[in-house]
């Protein structure tokens, strides 16, 4: 069992990892990372590892968490680079984000060539379930990504138990982090409750979202080999501002094509419509007047030009650089209103000490740095 899944383990990684390469291997300390680490170990002996360690700070046992990786550093030779988290929401996108930030900024430090997550095959389901619950297209389905940018998993085909056995037979130890048995974590109720009652229904349920998984990174797949050939149809121009599009070749394509073109045009000019953007737009191109424009996504603009689409930077339009802002000062409750992507909202803001309910966002003031600022858009913003 030991040697099957370090041979396997050695055959998919080899196509991911760079033969002498230098390896950052993220190591939270618990099962799944501290595995993923032995693997590289054993089975790249010629490349160079470092551990990155990111200490969220939300558990009393985080800093022990820190001196038991740090140890674990020291007794195989391996450095360690870790940081502390500072103040941030509480929420698990936002402990998400600090956690890939350190480790862009500890690759960079360090000069990696690769980054090393330990997410594997049920992590992959549960995403996935997720995901469908969501109401995700197949660019959702398709999970976790196996690669993006110097950043690759290499586990996500091989399931926990079997890297749990593994870890049991090479009586490698571990930290068992207490927020992995928290309901209040989506992630959690989905991993403890829902797959398994999913299963104990429809035994291999987790093999076949894994399925779906596949099916959908092979469907997005096709549709980018497609979308070249049908963007170059429906372009006619572009320049440093935006495209030039044929109003008649769009009008041809089912609206889902339509939507699919103009999404991966905007892309490509660096903002990214939401759902209701897009129908707007699909809609946009039957029938409109000469010189009707829409916003289209935060900084781009959709126009009408006789038989011509023009997609372009919106420069003077609400979410640019000149759009008015909101800056709230305090705590203190208040209220406002504001242009958001071409639309009059109302702002209000107040201290809740229960979840809220409904649209909006909810943020520990304790992670916030006063006066806030709420505006639209701006060129060069990412989220």
């Amino acid at each position: 069992m030991v040697s099957d899944l370090e041979s396997r383990f050695r055959a998919h990684a080899s196509r991911l990892l760079p033969e002498r390469g230098r390896i950052l291997v993220a190591v939270s300390g618990g099962m799944d990372s501290v595995v993923a680490l032995h693997l590289l170990k054993v089975c790249f002996p010629e490349s160079t590892l470092a551990i990155a360690h990111f200490d969220h700070g939300v558990r009393p046992d985080s800093a022990a968490d820190a001196t038991w990786v740090r140890a674990l550093g020291d007794r195989l030779g391996i450095a360690v680079l870790s940081e502390t988290a500072g103040p941030t929401s509480h929420t698990e996108n936002a402990w998400r984000q600090a956690r890939y930030a350190f480790l862009g900024r500890a690759a960079d430090t360090w000069k990696a060539d690769t980054i090393v997550t330990a997410h594997h095959a049920d992590d992959q389901a549960e995403t996935v379930l997720f995901r469908i619950a969501r109401g995700a297209g197949t660019h959702g389905l398709r999970g976790i990504p196996e690669r993006r940018g110097i950043l690759v998993r290499p586990l996500l085909p091989f399931r926990r138990g079997d890297l749990h056995a593994y870890a049991r037979a090479r009586e490698l130890a571990w930290r068992e982090d207490s927020t992995n048995a928290d309901p209040s974590h989506a992630r959690n109720r989905i991993r403890h409750q829902l797959l398994p009652a999913l299963e104990a229904a429809s035994p291999g349920a987790v093999d076949r979202l894994l399925e779906i998984s596949g099916h959908a990174a092979e469907t997005e797949m096709y549709w980018r080999r497609q979308l070249r050939g049908l963007v170059r149809e429906a372009v006619t121009a572009r320049d440093g501002e935006g495209f030039t599009l044929a109003a008649g070749v769009l009008r041809g394509y089912h609206p889902r094509i339509r939507a699919r073109v103009l999404r991966s045009l905007c892309g490509r000019l660096g903002s990214m419509p939401d759902a209701a953007g897009t129908r707007r737009a699909v809609r946009f191109i039957d029938g409109v007047r000469s010189g009707a424009v829409i916003p289209m996504a935060p900084g781009l603009r959709l126009e009408r030009s006789f038989d011509r689409l023009l997609l372009t930077r919106d420069h003077a339009g609400p979410g640019s650089a000149d759009s008015a802002t909101i800056a709230i000062a305090s705590t203190e409750p208040g209220a406002a209103e504001i242009s958001l992507a071409g639309r009059r909202v109302r702002v209000r803001w107040t201290l809740e000490t229960e979840p809220m309910s409904g649209e909006g966002a909810q943020f520990d003031p304790a992670g916030l740095t006063f006066p806030l600022e709420l505006r639209g858009w701006r060129p060069g913003d990412q989220i």
